[in-house]
């Protein structure tokens, strides 16, 4: 059988859209391992990811489940880590904590010459 461009464009129309956000399980399928933004490339490859809803990804950022490096869900939300926990990034600077990241600690430079 042939699938007809009529066929494909009905197909398309019909098919459910990308979900905004996912998690990804461990390998004993319990645990969340991280959180992602829908179309992460890493996640795809990953084969552990669910669809979330908006809330059980901020809900799974709070419980300091670690966003995905790529895709920065946590920025994509507007969170900020701090260290009183994952807040919006509005009322972080209503609180005067959001501003320039500080310098790593630990890291020196040394004069030489």
């Amino acid at each position: 059988m042939r699938t007809t461009d009529a066929e494909r464009r009905q197909g398309a129309e019909l098919r459910p859209a990308p979900p905004q956000w996912l998690v990804q399980y461990g390998l004993n399928h319990t645990n969340i391992d991280a959180v992602h933004v829908g179309d992460c490339y890493a996640a795809a490859r990953s084969g552990r990811c669910r669809p979330a809803t908006q809330q059980q990804a901020i809900d799974a950022l709070r419980q300091h489940v670690r966003p995905c490096i790529h895709c920065r869900p946590d920025t994509a939300l507007g969170l900020l880590d701090q260290a009183g926990g994952l807040r919006p990034r509005w009322q972080a600077h209503e609180e005067g904590q959001a501003g320039p990241r500080p310098e790593t600690q630990g890291h020196r430079t040394a004069d030489r010459g």
